[in-house]
């Protein structure tokens, strides 16, 4: 987000996603942050700079592995 990667309207929306989940528990919380990386991935070939969205979709990943 810092480094203006997407807009701040996409950024505003994946974060807000973020904290839904972080609400959720379990498997519920997996899926949200499964659906969210995907959804970050599809933003990577738009982005400004295309490998910290990439990276942050892959962080997304790494999250929704350890909420299943």
């Amino acid at each position: 987000m810092r480094g203006k990667g997407l807009s701040t309207a996409r950024t505003t929306a994946i974060s807000a996603a973020l904290t839904a989940a972080e609400r959720q528990t379990g498997a519920a919380r997996g899926a949200s942050l499964t659906k969210l990386a995907g959804q970050v991935e599809n933003d990577v070939n738009g982005a400004k700079d295309s490998a910290r969205v990439k990276s942050m979709a892959a962080a997304i990943r790494d999250l929704a592995a350890v909420s299943k």
